[in-house]
This record gives C-alpha cells, structure tokens and sequence, in this order.
C-alpha cells in the first residue's frame, strides 16, 4: 500500500487537499541508522547465489497518471497472455446518478478574489443540483457568492439575466462542495429537477481564500457536460473548473480504492481497457478501501485478497478475501462463514495492535504442493511480512488459516523505507523468493530481493539487477496462476512511481532476466 494513498485518493476527490499526509502505507519508517552487531538482517546479502536475483530488462509506461495504478499482481498464463490487478483511485457510491466535468484530478486552485469564476455545461438529462468543490486553505472566514443561469447565447447575455438560483456562501468548510438547485424549496423536497440543457454557473464576490479547484484541461476528459470555463468573462482553453452534476438527491459518499484489472496479449506491451473489478461493500467493514490486490488461482477459482479499514485515518488496516470464476469478477467475499455478503477479515489486525499503526494487508499467494502460503504486511509499526498456511482443498480455507509468525523481517534492515513483500516460488531451485522495495518514494530507490527453503523463514539475497525509476513503490512480479515462477518463461516486474507530485504515479513495467545455472 502506498503511503498516504487513503488521504491522497480523498484529495483526488476533492474532499481533502489540505490534509497532511500521514504513515498507513507498507512501511515509511526513517533509517535509523546501521544495524547493531548480531541484530539481524542487514543490506549486504549473507549468502548470494545469484541464481534467484534476476534483472529488470529496458521496460515501458502501462499507465500514465492519472492519479496511480500501483501494488500490482500479475498472473502469466499458459497461453502467453497476462492478467494484471492494480490498486486504483476510488469515486462515488451511486456513481450512476454523478456526471462530472472529468474525472482527472484538479491541479491547482484559482482565487475567486481575482476575479469571477464561471463554467458554462451541457446536462443531457434532468438534475437535481450543480456542485463546486471549493478549498479556502483551512481558513474559516471566507465567503463566495454562486449563482446558476440558463445559458443565452453568450456569456454576456447570460449573466445580464435573473439566475435560476443563487446563494452567498459564508464561512465556508475547506474543500466543501456548494451547491445549486432548482429553487430553496428544490433543496429541501429533493425531488425537484432542473430541465436538461444548457447552464452557467457564476462565481463571484469571493474573499481572499475562496477558492474554486482546476482542473487542467489537456488531460480531462468532459464526462458528459462539455464544459468552458471562464475568468473574468475570458474564455480558458487549457483549464476547467471541478465540478459535478447530481441527476439525483444523493449523499455522493465516496470510498478511496478499488481493484482494477487489465489484459495483455502481447507481454505487456499494450492492455485492455481498465475494469473496475472489485469496489467496497457501502456500509460494511470495507466499505471506504479495496486496495493491495494479491491473486493466484486454484480449485477452478481466483482468489482476490485485498487490505480495507474502519478507520478514516487509513489505520488500522485488516485483510479481506473475495473470489471468483473469472479474473474480472464479479467477486463473492469471505463472509466469516463462507462466500458472499457482507465482508469479514480473514487476518484482523484491529483490536490486537496499535490502531495508529498500519496494521495487516497487501496480502499475497503462493501454492505449492497442496498448500495454500498465504502472506501479508504486519507493521506495528515498522514492516514484517507474515505468512499463514491453509489446504489448497478446502473450499472455506480462510476459516482454518494456520498462522506461522514472521516470514520476513525488515524491522532491522540498515535501510528501512521498505514496503509489502510479493512472493513467488521457484521449482528449479526448490526456493521460495520475494521482492520489496527499499528507499521508496526517494531518487534512491531499489528492490531487495529475499530468499526461503521453507517459504516460513526468508533471508537477503540481494538486489534486484537493472535500471530502475526513480521514487519507486509497490512492486509486483508475475508467475503463473498459483504463484509458480518459471524463468525459462516470460516473467515481468512491475511498480508504482513518481517523486514529483504525490499521488500522480506512472506505472512502470519490465520484463525480466535470470542467471543461468
């Protein structure tokens, strides 16, 4: 999980762009220093065989943010193909009932005290109220005048005209959404409608810190409304301003994450189009995340395992479990008794840790010999990797998951900054291996890559080989259905990356080399 993903998907939605980001992601603790004598692992490999430790060939950009595609968990199948599932940025419950102006992520905010701020848009269908998210800098004093018209014309004519609708909004909450209806008595009914067709809304006699959130235009899509924004009556071409259409009353909750997937045919040159494939269960215990997939597939099923929490500090964190007969769903959820329904943990961190610490997720699968290792972060608050084992037959395995403690420790690295483990097993070696990254989210960044015989109990190994980007997280390497990696056949890495703007990462992916014997 990336750190701070919770609150930046939240800032994507214009719901928090004053928040400050805090630790819920893998493991963001500070180097503290060179390891101890006898004090355990440190980054100088004990015992290299090489053989383990591939390297990341020249690869390429399979998404360009946006906000971000990370945590990805790739399954190479028979045919070639690849199946790929990514921690996305999150929307809308009744999304169905929410036409947006794009749904990129704004950049930046213009001052209303600058001047007017005004959005012409084109609503196909009958609407409830218009909405513009509005950031004041946490500032508690400030004050905006809106006001929507029925567009004539030109922009001109149309503000010399009687607003449908206005309102002076004082002290206004930071990154609140103002809205416009039909008439005072439209907002209260909630059922009155605006006729579809054309509108203006106005902003204007704003205080210093009124803002309006922008968005820039040469990456929005128009989602329906066709927008043209306006600065003191002038025309913008490479901006528009952050707003939103209700075609009906709706609460508009948002949730942070979802699972996304894509399929590649061609080594992961080009994708499919990006499915939603797996979103949080509105009022459930994963009702605000689905992020951190890890899939394998066995007994004719996938299973999909993801991190979700309670806690709106992106804290706390449990591990889920949904599965289905196909890699894009639909997906049933462990329910705590069996599949389908409301969502249970299968590993619950809350009420047994530090609720200001991570907590459990970002799980993985690997099955070998009838046995489901079954792996997941544990931070409290520094990074481990623990496993849990099940058999591979039984249909409800979730419910009789042996726990076996620590797998990988990175409490005691000399470089700390790691995040979650993803976890392959090669039969050529009869070696279980793992890669993390290490120095995330910094120029310095790399993949440490540990070693097992047992799967129970990983060493060092090494580096990851190969030019890597810059500010990298959350990596993910391929193997096939149940976690079985074959370097005789196409293997690739995969990660999150980015240093420049938080929460606006590429993803980057790389096919792979082994060392021969």
């Amino acid at each position: 999980m990336a750190l701070s993903w919770k609150k930046a998907a939240i800032i994507g939605l214009g719901l928090a762009s004053s928040m400050l980001p805090i630790s819920c992601g893998g493991n963001s603790d500070i180097n503290d220093g060179p390891d101890k004598p006898g004090s355990g692992e440190s980054d100088k490999p004990a015992a290299e065989t090489g053989y383990g430790t591939p390297t990341a060939t020249t690869g390429w950009v399979i998404y360009t943010a946006g906000y971000y595609h990370y945590g990805p968990s790739y399954i190479c199948n028979e045919d070639g193909s690849i199946d790929g599932w990514f921690s996305a940025h999150g929307t809308y419950f009744d999304y169905d009932k929410i036409l947006l102006t794009s749904e990129e992520p704004h950049t930046t905010a213009y001052h209303v005290s600058d001047g007017d701020a005004a959005q012409y848009f084109n609503c196909p269908v009958p609407f409830y109220s218009v909405q513009i998210c509005c950031p004041t800098w946490n500032s508690t004093e400030e004050a905006v005048t809106l006001k929507l018209f029925k567009w004539k014309n030109d922009y001109e004519t149309t503000i010399a005209g009687e607003p449908v609708y206005q309102t002076r909004k004082t002290n206004m909450e930071d990154n609140g959404w103002i809205c416009l209806y039909a008439s005072e008595e439209a907002k209260n009914d909630k059922k009155t409608q605006l006729p579809a067709g054309e509108y203006l809304w106005l902003a204007t006699e704003g205080t210093e810190k009124a803002g309006i959130w922008t968005i820039d235009k040469t990456s929005a899509s128009s989602g329906g409304l066709a927008p043209k924004s306006y600065k003191n009556g002038v025309r913008q071409d490479k901006l528009q301003f952050e707003c939103r259409v209700l075609t009906e009353y709706s609460e508009c909750k948002t949730f942070w994450d979802m699972v996304t997937y894509q399929h590649s045919t061609d080594g992961g040159k080009t994708w499919s189009k990006i499915e939603n494939t797996l979103i949080p269960t509105e009022f459930s215990l994963d009702a605000l995340s689905c992020c951190d997939p890890g899939v394998a597939k066995w007994g004719g099923w996938y299973y999909l395992a993801y991190t979700s929490t309670e806690d709106t500090r992106g804290t706390d964190n449990n591990v889920f479990v949904a599965r289905s007969k196909n890699p894009n769903g639909p997906w049933e959820k462990w329910n705590g008794n069996g599949w389908g329904g409301n969502p249970k943990p299968v590993i619950q961190y809350h009420g047994v840790g530090n609720k200001d610490c991570y907590g459990a997720g970002e799980p993985c699968f690997v099955v070998v010999d009838g046995t489901v290792y079954f792996y997941y972060t544990w931070s409290e608050p520094k990074a481990t990797t623990r496993v849990s084992l099940a058999k591979a037959d039984d249909e409800n395995w979730p419910a009789h998951l042996e726990h076996k403690g620590t797998a990988i420790d990175k409490t005691n690295a000399a470089y700390q900054q790691t995040d979650h483990s993803d976890v392959k097993y090669r039969p050529d070696l009869k070696k279980f291996y793992a890669i993390n990254t290490a120095k995330r989210m910094t120029a310095d960044s790399y993949i440490q890559v540990w070693v097992s015989n047992d799967g129970l109990k990983f060493t060092l190994e090494g580096k990851m080989k190969g030019s890597m980007k810059p500010g990298l997280h959350n990596c993910g390497w391929s193997g096939d259905e149940m976690g079985i990696q074959d370097p005789a056949k196409p293997q690739y890495v995969s990660y999150a990356y980015g240093i420049d703007t938080w929460a606006r990462w590429n993803t980057w992916f790389s096919p792979l080399t082994f060392p021969k014997k």
